[in-house]
């Protein structure tokens, strides 16, 4: 999550080190906020400033 904020409501599969790093399971996850930035690590280029680690 770049920017904004979700809840996670189950997770199996994430350590909690990842958690702790900010990863999210997108198919998990519920908007708390007005608005969200989402970055998708799929292995390529950032396509937005937001999303650069």
């Amino acid at each position: 999550m770049a920017q904004g904020k979700v809840v996670m409501h189950n997770n199996l599969v994430l350590l909690q080190q990842e958690v702790d790093d900010g990863w999210v399971l997108a198919c998990q996850a519920e908007a708390d906020a007005p608005w969200l930035d989402i970055c998708f690590d799929h292995g390529a280029k950032p396509v937005s400033p937001s999303c650069a680690h």
